[in-house]
């Protein structure tokens, strides 16, 4: 699986703002060390962030009239 992270500082030898698709398990985990500590350090400096891709979708629900 993929997931898309936005960097919001200069990581490694990407500038910031850089988007990436970075690989994760099904568990969404990070496979690369590099990464999962970075998303561990995010938790305090948000040097990254998780874009969310899926599209939310709101129910209509009618309501009863009685």
């Amino acid at each position: 699986m993929k997931i898309k992270v936005r960097l919001n500082v200069a990581l490694k030898h990407y500038s910031k703002d850089t988007i990436l698709d970075l690989d994760v398990d099904e568990r969404g985990i990070f496979i690369d060390r590099y990464w999962r500590k970075r998303f561990k350090d995010s938790k305090i400096d948000s040097c990254i962030e998780i874009i969310n891709t899926k599209k939310q979708i709101k129910k209509v629900t009618e309501k009863e009239v009685s």
